[in-house]
């Protein structure tokens, strides 16, 4: 099985929020290779990812309780309200 392979089958195991976080960082990563700049992935950190995305797509990432990006976005909003007070 080669790479792409093995992504795909973990990822057909993901919640729908990680879903979207892994294919925003598959974009990411696509631009910056059309913008002609180099990745280098050592293999150490390419098992990383993999290993995450298998731990993510374990019962018990799974079935954790699920927010909406909209939920999402106003955790962010209210917590860098938070970072601003303490400045």
């Amino acid at each position: 099985m080669n790479l792409a392979e093995r992504i795909y089958e973990i990822s057909k195991h993901l919640p729908e929020p990680a879903l979207i976080e892994l294919l925003d960082f598959a974009e990411y990563l696509q631009k910056r290779k059309t913008s002609n700049m180099e990745y280098p992935i050592p293999e150490q950190q390419l098992g990383n990812a993999i290993r995450t995305l298998a731990l993510l797509a374990t019962p018990r990432f799974v079935n954790r309780p699920k927010a909406s990006g909209t939920e999402v976005a106003e955790r962010i909003a209210e917590l860098r309200d938070e970072w601003g007070k303490c400045e």
